[in-house]
């Protein structure tokens, strides 16, 4: 469906904060966080101003879950919401004797689902230069799959006394060079 309809004033507000909210953090706000936004405090006057939008094509609701607030294009060209997968972002990696301990930040990327596949990922952003043997700069965000074993030249993350690294399946050394974590299946850059 296309949008179609004019919408009012507080409509146009809830729409361009699920708008900002969705591009500045990549998944959709909670009802309470767009009643606080737009200075509504009922949940039920953000309902009944979500039901009009949805109404009038602007948005896809999933009722039942939280966070399942889908921005309808015009060109009707946005993927349904179980197409799209939320990575989230590392944020430092911690070596002890337990093992290697991943702490995520609460921000996330969306993916579309085939472009992930059904592995569990992260993202990684690189804080210095010590990819550019592999052109990968400061900056740039790593698209990382979890797991242990990897082939056929995968470049593979690795931790070693707490530093992340990178190094081509074949020429790793195995478990006393460092822990693999997954293997970098794609780069971000923002030009």
């Amino acid at each position: 469906m296309k949008p179609k309809g004019p919408i009012s004033p507080r409509e146009e507000e809830i729409l361009s904060f699920i708008t900002r909210y969705c591009q500045e953090r990549g998944y959709p706000p909670t009802v309470r966080e767009i009643g606080k936004a737009v200075g509504l405090q009922s949940s039920c006057s953000v309902h009944y101003h979500l039901r009009k939008l949805e109404a009038k094509g602007f948005i896809r609701r999933k009722p039942a879950k939280p966070r399942a607030i889908e921005l309808v294009s015009s060109s009707e060209e946005s993927l349904p919401s179980e197409e799209i997968v939320f990575v989230p972002l590392l944020r430092g990696v911690t070596q002890g004797r337990e093992g290697v301990c991943l702490e995520f930040t609460r921000a996330f990327f969306p993916f579309p689902r085939h472009f992930v596949g059904e592995g569990e990922y992260f993202v990684f952003r690189v804080q210095n230069g010590a990819f550019s043997r592999w052109h990968i700069l400061e900056g740039d965000y790593l698209l990382v799959e979890r797991g242990e074993t990897f082939r056929n030249g995968a470049l593979l993350f690795l931790v070693s006394q707490g530093r992340v690294f990178l190094e081509r399946d074949d020429l790793w050394e195995g478990e006393g060079s460092g822990s693999v974590i997954g293997r970098v299946v794609g780069v971000w850059r923002k030009l």
